[in-house]
């Protein structure tokens, strides 16, 4: 719970604030002279916003870990004919695919030990504050825990880079793809982008700088994100199921994995009207 906290997450904010503020300047550095691949610069973003969140200062790896991670999500979003027919083991290992997620793993899991030896050595050496500013970082966090033996049960190096990678990548990749994806459909809709740009404006006037409290001020484009994520809603975690469970008159065996299709659940006739259609329901309210 310390980790997520709102204490916790409101303490990072100037870090979130520093990171926006450097990709705004790299655009504007650009000043129309060229293309700006604003994919690249979302990733970059969303990854440096993550990265200090989690290793603090002790962030000298980002650039590996990112490619590292790029080429994981590729490995697990590809396709590969062994998950078609996963009692088939021969066609894992013909494909090939399990022993390059295994050679992937054993590269950023020596990553991922290098920074936490890095923050323990740190820590033995007197010096506790690895953040960003000097503060706590999530890595810390975790250390401090284990050295106090505040769980019930005991934690290692193991538990600590299973949980900041599952942190990485999904602060990293749900985040940059909400909005690439929100980018996108205000590029297909001129006139939600004109008044998202409106709203916006009208709501800072003409202040040059902002803190995150002020984007309540601006609840135009909390419906602008929120129906973004009906129509491209990012992928949660599988489910196993731990005993047999009948739904629907359907037998789901113990241990079965689960994929709760949330495409389905936010285009569903019966509960949206024109549920393809971008923001359509709330067609009064967004033009």
């Amino acid at each position: 719970m310390e980790l997520l906290s709102a204490k916790m997450v409101k303490s990072f904010s100037s870090i979130r604030k520093n990171e926006l503020s450097s990709v705004l300047s790299s655009i504007d550095y650009v000043g129309g002279s060229s293309e700006v691949n604003m994919t690249e610069k979302i990733v970059r973003f969303t990854s440096s916003v993550t990265c200090r969140l989690v290793f603090g200062k002790l962030c000298r790896d980002h650039d590996e870990l990112i490619n590292l991670m790029k080429d994981a999500l590729f490995l697990v979003g590809g396709f590969d004919v062994g998950d078609f027919f996963p009692s088939w083991k021969l066609l894992y290992k013909m494909s090939g695919a399990k022993s390059k997620l295994v050679k992937m793993h054993q590269n950023i899991d020596s990553v991922l030990e290098r920074i936490v030896n890095e923050h323990i050595k740190n820590r033995a050496a007197g010096i506790k504050g690895n953040g960003a500013y000097g503060g706590e970082d999530l890595v810390d966090v975790f250390l401090r825990i284990k050295e106090n033996d505040q769980l019930q049960f005991p934690i290692t190096n193991d538990h600590i880079k299973a949980v900041i990678l599952d942190m990485f990548t999904a602060g990293t990749e749900s985040s940059s793809t909400t909005i690439i994806w929100a980018l996108s459909e205000l590029m297909k809709h001129p006139k939600i982008m004109a008044k998202a740009q409106s709203k916006v404006r009208q709501a800072f006037k003409e202040k040059i700088d902002f803190d995150e409290e002020d984007l309540d001020n601006v609840p135009y484009l909390k419906l602008v994100i929120k129906e973004t994520l009906r129509l491209h809603a990012p992928s949660i975690v599988h489910r196993a199921c731990r005993e047999e469970t009948i739904i629907d008159g359907c037998t789901i065996p113990a241990k079965a994995t689960v994929l709760v299709n949330t495409w389905a659940i936010g285009r569903d006739p019966e509960v949206w009207d024109d549920p393809e259609s971008l923001y359509q329901r709330d067609l009064k309210i967004l033009y």
